[in-house]
């Protein structure tokens, strides 16, 4: 049976040969290792391959992963003030997921 990413039942990635981030997300052993990876991410990545991480991360049930994703392009792409900075509420909100997903990636068992 092929799932949502086009995998088979034998967990063959989806994106196997396409992007290997998707492969190691799809293929990581738990959530722990997933988000570490997110973690490490250049923001180049993100922007660029936010739909094929995505969509991986929920193909594995790991929506916070996808959640944080969002967070992060969002981040990246909002207005900055005259100085170059981003609002308060932005910087804010991108810390608290950023230190969530440390909290996962440090639960390892």
């Amino acid at each position: 049976m092929a799932s949502a990413l086009g995998a088979t039942s034998e967990r063959q990635p989806a994106w196997s040969g396409n992007f290997f981030v998707v492969d190691q997300l799809l293929e990581a052993e738990n959530n722990a290792v997933r988000a570490g990876l997110l973690l490490r991410l250049p923001d180049a990545v993100v922007a660029s391959k936010v739909v094929q991480m995505q969509a991986a991360c929920r193909e594995v049930g790991f929506e916070l992963g996808s959640d944080f994703l969002d967070v992060r392009l969002a981040h990246q792409s909002a207005m900055r003030d005259r100085q170059g900075n981003l609002p308060s509420p932005i910087v804010e909100q991108l810390e608290y997921w950023r230190r969530g997903m440390v909290a996962i990636a440090e639960a390892r068992p």
